[in-house]
Protein backbone atom coordinates (compact mmCIF):
# COMPACT_ATOMS: atom_id res chain seq x y z
CA UNK A 1 0.00 0.00 0.00
CA UNK A 2 1.43 3.34 -1.34
CA UNK A 3 0.42 6.50 0.33
CA UNK A 4 0.80 9.64 -1.21
CA UNK A 5 1.57 12.21 1.63
CA UNK A 6 -0.46 15.15 -0.56
CA UNK A 7 -3.39 13.19 -0.12
CA UNK A 8 -2.88 12.23 3.64
CA UNK A 9 -2.37 15.83 4.50
CA UNK A 10 -5.68 16.57 2.62
CA UNK A 11 -6.97 14.09 4.61
CA UNK A 12 -5.87 15.35 7.73
CA UNK A 13 -7.59 19.23 7.17
CA UNK A 14 -10.58 17.72 5.94
CA UNK A 15 -10.95 15.52 9.42
CA UNK A 16 -9.88 18.91 10.78
CA UNK A 17 -12.53 21.01 9.63
CA UNK A 18 -15.12 18.38 9.80
CA UNK A 19 -16.29 19.65 5.94
CA UNK A 20 -15.00 18.94 2.28
CA UNK A 21 -16.08 22.51 1.40
CA UNK A 22 -13.98 24.62 4.07
CA UNK A 23 -11.17 21.63 3.61
CA UNK A 24 -11.41 22.92 -0.24
CA UNK A 25 -11.00 26.54 0.56
CA UNK A 26 -8.14 26.08 2.99
CA UNK A 27 -6.47 24.38 0.51
CA UNK A 28 -7.35 26.42 -2.56
CA UNK A 29 -8.49 23.41 -4.32
CA UNK A 30 -12.40 22.55 -5.55
CA UNK A 31 -14.64 20.95 -3.56
CA UNK A 32 -14.75 18.03 -6.37
CA UNK A 33 -10.62 17.62 -6.50
CA UNK A 34 -11.19 17.26 -2.65
CA UNK A 35 -14.22 14.58 -2.57
CA UNK A 36 -12.08 12.35 -4.88
CA UNK A 37 -8.58 12.59 -3.17
CA UNK A 38 -10.94 11.28 -0.66
CA UNK A 39 -12.10 8.58 -2.73
CA UNK A 40 -9.41 7.61 -3.97
CA UNK A 41 -7.53 7.12 -0.45
CA UNK A 42 -10.59 5.05 0.37
CA UNK A 43 -10.58 3.12 -2.60
CA UNK A 44 -6.64 2.55 -2.14
CA UNK A 45 -7.38 1.30 1.93
CA UNK A 46 -10.26 -0.78 1.41
CA UNK A 47 -12.78 0.78 3.28
CA UNK A 48 -14.79 4.31 4.08
CA UNK A 49 -12.93 6.62 5.88
CA UNK A 50 -15.88 9.53 5.73
CA UNK A 51 -19.44 9.37 6.63
CA UNK A 52 -20.54 11.92 4.60
CA UNK A 53 -23.26 13.86 5.92
CA UNK A 54 -25.66 17.13 4.86
CA UNK A 55 -23.65 19.36 6.95
CA UNK A 56 -20.36 18.09 6.91
CA UNK A 57 -18.64 14.51 7.65
CA UNK A 58 -17.67 12.26 10.42
CA UNK A 59 -14.97 9.83 10.55
CA UNK A 60 -15.15 6.69 10.81
CA UNK A 61 -13.04 4.53 13.31
CA UNK A 62 -10.91 3.85 10.26
CA UNK A 63 -10.80 7.50 9.66
CA UNK A 64 -9.88 7.84 13.08
CA UNK A 65 -6.92 5.33 12.88
CA UNK A 66 -5.65 6.64 9.71
CA UNK A 67 -5.91 10.41 11.30
CA UNK A 68 -3.93 9.45 14.49
CA UNK A 69 -1.23 7.73 11.77
CA UNK A 70 -1.16 10.51 9.19
CA UNK A 71 -0.78 12.74 11.58
CA UNK A 72 2.37 11.60 13.34
CA UNK A 73 3.53 10.66 9.46
CA UNK A 74 3.45 14.66 8.45
CA UNK A 75 4.76 16.18 11.55
CA UNK A 76 7.84 13.01 11.27
CA UNK A 77 8.27 14.26 7.55
CA UNK A 78 8.19 17.92 8.81
CA UNK A 79 10.97 17.71 10.89
CA UNK A 80 13.00 15.50 8.21
CA UNK A 81 12.48 18.44 6.22
CA UNK A 82 13.62 21.18 8.67
CA UNK A 83 16.73 18.98 9.71
CA UNK A 84 17.73 18.82 6.19
CA UNK A 85 17.24 22.39 5.35
CA UNK A 86 19.80 22.84 7.96
CA UNK A 87 22.12 20.85 6.23
CA UNK A 88 20.99 22.96 3.41
CA UNK A 89 21.76 26.05 5.49
CA UNK A 90 25.95 25.09 5.90
CA UNK A 91 25.00 22.84 8.62
CA UNK A 92 27.86 19.69 8.98
CA UNK A 93 27.03 17.58 11.58
CA UNK A 94 23.67 16.76 14.03
CA UNK A 95 25.15 14.77 17.55
CA UNK A 96 22.69 13.46 20.11
CA UNK A 97 24.14 13.19 23.37
CA UNK A 98 22.74 11.78 26.82
CA UNK A 99 24.37 12.69 29.94
CA UNK A 100 23.61 12.49 33.68
CA UNK A 101 21.68 15.23 35.57
CA UNK A 102 24.92 16.38 37.65
CA UNK A 103 27.18 16.40 34.36
CA UNK A 104 24.51 18.55 32.26
CA UNK A 105 24.42 20.97 35.25
CA UNK A 106 28.20 21.09 36.70
CA UNK A 107 29.81 20.01 33.42
CA UNK A 108 28.79 20.45 30.23
CA UNK A 109 27.17 23.95 29.77
CA UNK A 110 30.52 25.62 29.49
CA UNK A 111 32.08 23.11 27.85
CA UNK A 112 29.06 22.97 25.52
CA UNK A 113 29.18 26.19 24.53
CA UNK A 114 32.88 26.71 24.47
CA UNK A 115 32.82 23.50 21.64
CA UNK A 116 29.54 25.18 19.81
CA UNK A 117 31.75 28.27 19.36
CA UNK A 118 34.59 26.61 18.01
CA UNK A 119 32.06 24.56 15.69
CA UNK A 120 29.13 26.46 14.05
CA UNK A 121 28.26 23.71 11.75
CA UNK A 122 27.39 20.97 14.40
CA UNK A 123 24.03 21.18 15.90
CA UNK A 124 24.17 18.93 19.41
CA UNK A 125 21.03 18.17 21.22
CA UNK A 126 21.11 17.01 24.79
CA UNK A 127 19.21 15.14 27.02
CA UNK A 128 19.11 14.45 30.58
CA UNK A 129 19.07 10.83 31.14
CA UNK A 130 20.07 8.38 34.32
CA UNK A 131 22.91 6.77 33.60
CA UNK A 132 21.28 2.99 32.88
CA UNK A 133 18.75 4.74 30.03
CA UNK A 134 21.74 6.33 28.59
CA UNK A 135 23.33 3.17 27.98
CA UNK A 136 20.55 1.73 26.36
CA UNK A 137 19.87 4.80 23.67
CA UNK A 138 23.56 4.27 23.01
CA UNK A 139 22.89 0.76 22.41
CA UNK A 140 19.64 0.99 20.50
CA UNK A 141 20.58 4.48 18.20
CA UNK A 142 18.57 6.20 19.97
CA UNK A 143 21.81 8.53 21.12
CA UNK A 144 24.56 9.04 19.14
CA UNK A 145 27.32 9.84 21.95
CA UNK A 146 26.97 8.99 25.74
CA UNK A 147 29.02 9.78 29.15
CA UNK A 148 29.13 6.75 31.27
CA UNK A 149 31.48 3.78 33.10
CA UNK A 150 33.77 1.45 31.23
CA UNK A 151 31.74 -2.13 31.99
CA UNK A 152 32.51 -5.08 29.87
CA UNK A 153 28.65 -5.95 29.60
CA UNK A 154 28.18 -2.76 28.53
CA UNK A 155 30.56 -2.89 26.16
CA UNK A 156 29.37 -5.73 23.59
CA UNK A 157 27.52 -2.89 22.16
CA UNK A 158 29.31 0.29 22.84
CA UNK A 159 32.78 1.60 21.97
CA UNK A 160 34.31 2.98 24.52
CA UNK A 161 36.89 5.74 24.35
CA UNK A 162 39.99 5.48 27.05
CA UNK A 163 38.39 7.12 30.83
CA UNK A 164 38.59 11.10 30.82
CA UNK A 165 38.09 10.94 34.56
CA UNK A 166 38.45 8.43 37.42
CA UNK A 167 36.09 8.42 39.92
CA UNK A 168 36.64 6.36 43.50
CA UNK A 169 33.42 4.13 44.16
CA UNK A 170 33.46 4.25 48.09
CA UNK A 171 30.79 2.76 50.87
CA UNK A 172 29.06 4.72 53.22
CA UNK A 173 28.01 3.85 56.51
CA UNK A 174 26.45 5.47 60.15
CA UNK A 175 28.74 7.38 62.20
CA UNK A 176 28.05 4.10 64.85
CA UNK A 177 28.54 1.62 62.52
CA UNK A 178 31.24 -1.16 63.46
CA UNK A 179 32.55 -1.47 59.61
CA UNK A 180 35.84 0.09 59.25
CA UNK A 181 36.93 -1.07 55.83
CA UNK A 182 35.67 -2.71 52.55
CA UNK A 183 36.60 -6.29 53.30
CA UNK A 184 34.16 -6.30 56.17
CA UNK A 185 31.16 -5.65 53.89
CA UNK A 186 30.61 -8.93 52.02
CA UNK A 187 29.31 -10.85 54.81
CA UNK A 188 25.73 -12.46 55.08
CA UNK A 189 22.99 -10.83 55.93
CA UNK A 190 24.44 -7.67 55.55
CA UNK A 191 22.12 -5.19 52.83
CA UNK A 192 24.55 -2.82 50.51
CA UNK A 193 22.13 -0.20 48.88
CA UNK A 194 23.38 0.95 44.97
CA UNK A 195 21.84 2.71 41.94
CA UNK A 196 20.42 0.80 39.95
CA UNK A 197 22.59 -0.04 36.31
CA UNK A 198 25.29 2.15 38.10
CA UNK A 199 28.56 0.90 37.25
CA UNK A 200 29.13 0.33 40.99
CA UNK A 201 25.90 -1.81 40.83
CA UNK A 202 27.36 -4.03 37.99
CA UNK A 203 30.60 -4.33 39.99
CA UNK A 204 29.43 -5.54 43.04
CA UNK A 205 26.81 -7.82 41.67
CA UNK A 206 29.70 -9.59 40.27
CA UNK A 207 32.01 -9.23 43.51
CA UNK A 208 29.76 -9.27 46.41
CA UNK A 209 29.14 -13.04 47.20
CA UNK A 210 27.70 -12.74 50.51
CA UNK A 211 25.83 -9.50 51.28
CA UNK A 212 22.78 -8.40 49.33
CA UNK A 213 21.98 -5.96 46.89
CA UNK A 214 19.00 -3.51 47.38
CA UNK A 215 18.72 -1.47 44.30
CA UNK A 216 18.15 2.23 44.78
CA UNK A 217 16.14 3.75 41.45
CA UNK A 218 19.02 5.77 40.60
CA UNK A 219 22.56 6.80 41.70
CA UNK A 220 21.14 10.40 43.42
CA UNK A 221 18.46 8.23 45.51
CA UNK A 222 21.31 5.68 46.89
CA UNK A 223 21.47 7.66 50.86
CA UNK A 224 17.86 8.51 50.80
CA UNK A 225 16.62 4.75 49.93
CA UNK A 226 19.50 4.14 52.90
CA UNK A 227 18.46 5.97 55.22
CA UNK A 228 14.80 5.07 54.89
CA UNK A 229 15.45 1.30 55.12
CA UNK A 230 16.80 2.25 58.23
CA UNK A 231 18.48 -0.55 60.33
CA UNK A 232 17.69 -3.11 57.39
CA UNK A 233 21.03 -1.70 55.45
CA UNK A 234 24.53 -1.24 56.54
CA UNK A 235 25.75 0.26 53.72
CA UNK A 236 25.29 2.45 51.18
CA UNK A 237 27.39 2.40 48.02
CA UNK A 238 28.33 5.12 45.43
CA UNK A 239 30.41 8.07 43.84
CA UNK A 240 32.48 9.81 46.26
CA UNK A 241 31.49 13.46 45.13
CA UNK A 242 27.93 12.47 45.66
CA UNK A 243 28.11 10.28 49.45
CA UNK A 244 30.52 13.14 50.84
CA UNK A 245 27.27 15.48 49.58
CA UNK A 246 24.48 13.34 50.80
CA UNK A 247 26.88 12.50 54.21
CA UNK A 248 27.09 16.65 54.68
CA UNK A 249 23.74 17.11 53.94
CA UNK A 250 22.02 14.55 56.08
CA UNK A 251 24.93 14.13 59.16
CA UNK A 252 25.74 11.20 61.58
CA UNK A 253 27.18 9.46 58.34
CA UNK A 254 31.24 8.03 57.19
CA UNK A 255 32.62 7.26 54.63
CA UNK A 256 34.88 3.92 54.78
CA UNK A 257 39.14 5.40 54.00
CA UNK A 258 39.68 3.25 50.93
CA UNK A 259 37.75 3.29 47.82
CA UNK A 260 36.28 -0.03 46.78
CA UNK A 261 36.99 0.55 42.84
CA UNK A 262 37.71 2.83 40.36
CA UNK A 263 34.95 4.27 37.91
CA UNK A 264 36.39 4.93 34.80
CA UNK A 265 34.35 7.70 33.12
CA UNK A 266 34.32 7.96 29.56
CA UNK A 267 32.63 8.43 25.92
CA UNK A 268 30.82 5.95 24.16
CA UNK A 269 28.97 5.35 20.81
CA UNK A 270 27.44 2.28 19.49
CA UNK A 271 29.98 -0.13 18.15
CA UNK A 272 28.00 -0.18 14.59
CA UNK A 273 28.72 2.83 13.69
CA UNK A 274 32.09 1.59 12.33
CA UNK A 275 35.69 1.88 13.65
CA UNK A 276 36.08 5.84 11.75
CA UNK A 277 33.96 6.82 13.95
CA UNK A 278 34.81 5.54 17.51
CA UNK A 279 38.84 6.55 16.01
CA UNK A 280 37.46 10.04 15.79
CA UNK A 281 35.93 10.05 19.12
CA UNK A 282 39.05 8.14 20.89
CA UNK A 283 40.90 10.61 19.64
CA UNK A 284 39.17 13.74 20.68
CA UNK A 285 38.72 12.70 24.11
CA UNK A 286 42.96 12.40 24.36
CA UNK A 287 42.96 15.57 22.35
CA UNK A 288 40.60 16.95 25.22
CA UNK A 289 43.06 16.09 28.14
CA UNK A 290 46.25 16.59 26.99
CA UNK A 291 45.05 19.94 26.31
CA UNK A 292 44.37 20.70 29.82
CA UNK A 293 40.42 20.86 28.99
CA UNK A 294 39.23 18.09 31.31
CA UNK A 295 41.50 19.40 34.18
CA UNK A 296 40.35 22.90 34.16
CA UNK A 297 36.76 21.60 33.80
CA UNK A 298 36.78 19.48 37.39
CA UNK A 299 38.61 22.55 38.77
CA UNK A 300 35.86 24.74 37.61
CA UNK A 301 33.68 23.05 39.25
CA UNK A 302 35.78 21.86 41.96
CA UNK A 303 35.10 18.43 41.73
CA UNK A 304 36.19 16.40 44.18
CA UNK A 305 37.29 12.65 44.00
CA UNK A 306 37.92 12.61 40.58
CA UNK A 307 41.57 12.85 38.28
CA UNK A 308 42.29 13.00 35.05
CA UNK A 309 42.80 9.99 33.29
CA UNK A 310 46.64 8.99 31.93
CA UNK A 311 46.88 8.95 28.33
CA UNK A 312 46.05 5.99 26.63
CA UNK A 313 44.75 4.16 23.78
CA UNK A 314 40.67 2.47 23.31
CA UNK A 315 39.35 0.85 26.16
CA UNK A 316 39.74 -2.79 26.06
CA UNK A 317 36.59 -3.95 27.45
Amino acid sequence: MRHDLVSLDLFVCVAECGNLTRAAERRHLAVSAVSKRISELEALIGTPLLVRQPRGVRLTPAGQSLLHHARQMLQLVARMDEELGAYAGGLKGHVRMQAVASALTQFLPEELRDFLVAHPGVQVSVEERTGRDIVRAVQGGAADLGFFAIDPLRAQHIAFTAPHVLIEGCHLVREDSPLRSNDEVDAPGRVVVVGRGSAYDLHLTRTLRHARIERAPTSPAVVDCFMALGAQAEVAAGVRQQLEADAARLGGLRLLPEPFMVIRQAMGLPRDRGEPAAAALADFVERMKASGFVAAALARHRIEGARVAPAGSRSDC
